[in-house]
């Protein structure tokens, strides 16, 4: 197969890279929602309240911790929810099979770090992208 010079740059082995994404706009919609997760998930955030003292910040998250670590270890042994968990495994043979196994779901950490987040709003606090100090 002849390139010219206009071609240069939508063939990649042989296959016309440009005609793959058309024939396919799934893929090119997906692409472009990954981009846009990895870029939003590069944005530092920070907790803040106006007019509070880092002193006080500090106490603040240092308490939230705590409450949300301790309320989420005792829902967790108080009202375990669990569900069921195909694993795919391989018997000495190596011929598959699937055993049942039972998972806590929600993840301790999900339930925790939303208890957290529930303290510090409930004290003022809001979790905002962190402001670019500016040149003078």
């Amino acid at each position: 197969m002849k390139c010219l010079a206009s071609d240069r740059g939508k063939y990649f082995n042989g296959v016309n890279v440009r005609h793959n994404l058309n024939r396919y706009p799934v893929i090119r919609f997906v692409a472009l929602g990954l981009l846009a997760v990895l870029l939003a998930s590069c944005t530092p955030m920070q907790w803040t309240k106006p007019g509070q003292d880092p002193a006080q910040m500090r106490e603040d998250i240092g308490a939230c911790d705590r409450q949300a670590w301790m309320r989420a270890q005792s829902e967790a042994f108080t009202n375990p929810n669990y569900v069921l968990e195909p694993t795919v495994q391989r018997d000495q043979h190596g011929r598959p099979y699937v055993s049942w196994g039972q998972r806590y779901f929600p993840d301790r950490s999900i339930r925790e770090l939303t208890l957290f987040e529930m303290c510090m709003r409930d004290r003022g606090y809001q979790y905002v992208p962190v402001q670019p100090e500016r040149q003078r």
